[in-house]
Parts: structure tokens; C-alpha cells; sequence
């Protein structure tokens, strides 16, 4: 299907280190979607632990998700997987501006249940772990002029409330 086998996928990231690299930055589409994450990390961990491994100078990974699929189990596997900081993906706060941001059909109800699934999905990294004072779990957020510029202020109450960071991409 066109896509770097684990081997693969650790040779690049073994070569980067090699090279400097202190940062391994996970992102997707939606990586917690995919079955090749999980090989991906525990190899990426085991590797870590190794004081001769050039994985060993890897001094983060990052995973940024939109949050969705982020249960209880989910966290806790990437907290044991030696993920060190998460940063959820948020548009927008209000049920119909999180629909039309995520491309969501049904309006109010769908954006609704999204940003319920999301939010218990923030909870959810902070029970396991991931804590917003240390910076290891974030919100994202791109902000559009005429598409959810009206969310901006939401968004860092949202944010504020939670007690995470609140970082706004381009």
C-alpha cells in the first residue's frame, strides 16, 4: 500500500537521531487510527532504553491527535509507551462551529458529541498521566478568519478551564 514498514519506519527515525534529532513528533491524519502505531512505539521505547541505541539522544515523542478516539485505554498504552506529551487538535467550542470545522454532518447534535468524545479524551490524558502544568498535554487550534475566528475567545476559556495550554497554529 505504499507505507514504510516498522523496520522501515525505525531505520528514518534511527537516521534522524543520528542526526540531532531530539523529537519524534507523531501526527496523521489521526494516529490513533492506525494499528501501526502501537508496534511503532513499543519499538521506539525499548530502543530509548538502550544506552548504546541512537534512539537513546531521543528526548520526546509527541503524538498529536484530534482527540476522538482518545478513551481511558488508549492514554494510559501511550503513557506506558513512553509518549511524553499529547496535543489535542480543537477548532472550535460551540456544537455547530465544531461540526463545520471537523466537516461533520448533522449539525449542533454531531458537533456536540465530538467535542464530549474530545474533551473526555483530554480527561482521559490527564488521568493517565499527561500533565497540562509540565506542558505534556496541549490544545491546538487553527483559527480561520469567517470560518471560527468567533471561537477564539471560547476556545482559550475552554482552555483555561481545563488548565491547558492553548496554542494557536497556522
Amino acid at each position: 500500500a505504499g507505507l514504510l514498514s516498522l523496520e522501515a519506519q525505525l531505520a528514518v527515525v534511527q537516521q534522524a537521531c543520528a542526526l540531532g534529532a531530539h523529537t519524534l513528533r507523531l501526527t496523521g491524519g489521526e494516529p490513533l487510527l492506525s494499528d501501526r502505531l502501537w508496534p511503532l512505539l513499543e519499538a521506539v521505547a525499548a530502543a530509548r532504553s538502550r544506552p548504546d541505541s541512537p534512539f537513546h539522544g531521543l528526548q520526546q515523542v509527541t503524538l498529536t491527535t484530534n482527540g476522538a478516539l482518545l478513551t481511558s485505554e488508549r492514554a494510559r498504552l501511550l503513557r506506558a509507551l513512553g509518549v511524553d506529551r499529547l496535543t489535542v487538535s480543537l477548532d472550535a467550542v460551540h456544537p455547530d462551529a465544531v461540526a463545520r470545522m471537523a466537516g461533520l454532518q448533522g449539525g449542533a447534535s454531531a458537533g456536540e458529541r465530538l467535542l464530549g468524545q474530545v474533551l473526555a479524551g483530554v480527561e482521559a490524558a490527564r488521568a493517565a498521566g499527561f500533565a497540562p502544568s509540565l506542558g505534556q498535554l496541549k490544545l491546538n487550534s487553527v483559527i480561520q478568519r469567517g470560518l471560527n475566528d468567533d471561537q477564539l475567545i471560547p476556545l482559550a476559556a475552554l482552555a483555561r478551564d481545563h488548565g491547558v495550554e492553548l496554542r494557536l497554529i497556522e
